[in-house]
């Protein structure tokens, strides 16, 4: 006995699930990079607070290690921002930030 099946219809079929799966993990991923941009640029700009104010004294290991990784890691930051509004995955809420300084 030989089966035979439609080969266009089921590779037609696995490569739009294929899409699917693809275009949800790169949504994702997406999300993931947004956040960790923001949190790493957030970290930067509100993580030595306490340290300004008088109320948190770090060793000198640690503000040697801030001083040594604090702007590459904002550089990774904003060239995320950049990068994602180059390819589109900036969202409506990136620009409106931006259009309200013009």
């Amino acid at each position: 006995m030989v089966v035979r099946c439609k080969s266009e219809t089921v590779s037609a079929d696995k490569t739009e699930v294929d899409k699917q799966t693809n275009a949800v993990f790169v949504q994702l991923l997406v999300a993931l990079f947004w956040c960790l941009a923001a949190a790493c640029s957030l970290s930067l700009i509100y993580g030595l607070y306490g340290t300004a104010n008088g109320y948190v004294h770090l060793s000198d290991t640690v503000r040697s290690f801030y001083a040594a990784v604090h702007r590459t890691a904002w550089a990774v930051g904003v060239a995320w921002v950049i990068f994602a509004c180059v390819t589109g995955n900036g969202g409506e809420f990136v620009l409106v930030g931006i259009s309200s300084f013009t």
